[in-house]
């Protein structure tokens, strides 16, 4: 899922998953807040920093993408636009 792009409002989404990798891409420079949780499997956040139970950005801003991710079996994978930048 590309959550990237230039955000105008706050977003609160869901996703749920059953078995597989699930790879959500998010803005570097919109505020970022990740509630991630799978059964059996792992999570990779990339360059977000873990906050409690939520990964978070270093971005300040007046919109915030507020996203929680429910997985069953499988690898969640969390990637910033500057992640996906140096991965090519």
């Amino acid at each position: 899922m590309d959550l990237t792009g230039d955000w105008k409002n706050d977003l609160d989404a869901r996703i749920q998953g059953g078995v597989g990798q699930a790879t959500i891409r998010l803005p570097e420079d919109t505020a970022v807040r990740v509630q991630a949780s799978g059964g059996i499997g792992q999570i990779q956040a990339g360059s977000l920093k873990k906050d409690g139970e939520a990964y978070v950005n270093d971005a300040k801003t007046d919109v915030t993408l507020r996203v929680t991710v429910e997985a069953g079996i499988g690898q969640i994978r969390l990637e910033t636009t500057e992640a996906r930048r140096n991965l090519t």
